[in-house]
């Protein structure tokens, strides 16, 4: 399946293109940008409106492996999940991009940020969050937070780490 199919219950990749300006919404522009991608992917097949608005077209989920796209107010999104390669992943975002620049008429001065994630599921009965803060720790700022009563448990731990790879903080 994926190259970490050993040590974890589900790999992905996601790719957020944040814009300054709303992006397109009408039905022409939105459906031909859509048409396109699945032209060239033809495993994205099922198409809807989430309650927020956001356009979403995805693969298969059933499959296990699969590939999905959406279009949000501000924020051009894709993502892979359990892909069979990085380089699996990797077309569906450059296809992505090279195609969002006149279809979606993205500009490069309409560029805020390009978020790349990737992700691993581990299956647990338990807390999730419990369990990741224990093998991460909180930080010595925090632990002390866990000492307050017997009740005391992390409900919520999702670490992030974002880098600046140029000395402007752009890239």
């Amino acid at each position: 399946m994926h190259d970490y199919s050993d040590e974890t219950d589900d790999f992905f990749v996601n790719v957020n293109l944040n814009t300054e300006m709303k992006l397109p919404s009408n039905r022409d522009t939105v459906l031909h940008y859509f048409e396109q991608m699945k032209k060239a992917f033809p495993d994205l097949g099922h198409f809807y409106t989430r309650e927020s608005g956001d356009l979403v077209l995805e693969g298969d989920k059933d499959s296990g492996s699969y590939r999905w796209l959406a279009i949000e107010s501000k924020r051009l999104c894709a993502g892979a999940i359990n892909p069979s390669s990085l380089d699996h992943a990797y077309e569906l975002y450059e296809l992505m991009l090279e195609i969002a620049s006149h279809l979606l008429t993205i500009s490069v001065l309409d560029c805020e940020a390009l978020d790349v994630t990737y992700g691993f599921d581990f299956d647990y009965c338990g807390n999730h969050d419990e369990i990741v803060a224990e093998a991460l720790g909180l930080g010595p700022g925090l632990e002390s937070l866990l000492e307050v009563g017997n009740t005391a448990r992390v409900i919520n731990y999702e670490p992030s780490l974002t880098l600046a790879l140029d000395p402007t903080c752009r890239l």
